[in-house]
């Protein structure tokens, strides 16, 4: 059956045996502004989800040229 919810607004038991991996990604030119002024990051937490954040593994991931408070907001 079809979830009525997005998936980014799941909040039940499902999620806690979540593992993600992610392969060969590329943060190229980020800043931690855009140019309308709004905040960005690479890294952040989804203000819809429940509190859990499975674990991420990252394999070949390339930063350059990102902007130090650009990374990650948690």
């Amino acid at each position: 059956m079809t979830p009525f919810m997005p998936m980014e607004k799941i909040k039940n038991s499902g999620e806690f045996g979540a593992f993600v991996e992610i392969e060969d990604l590329t943060f190229s030119q980020f800043s931690s502004k855009t140019k309308c002024g709004s905040r960005q990051a690479a890294f952040t937490l989804n203000p819809d989800a429940s509190d859990y954040v499975p674990r991420h593994e990252f394999k070949n991931t390339v930063i350059k040229n990102v902007e130090d408070d650009a990374l990650a907001f948690l």
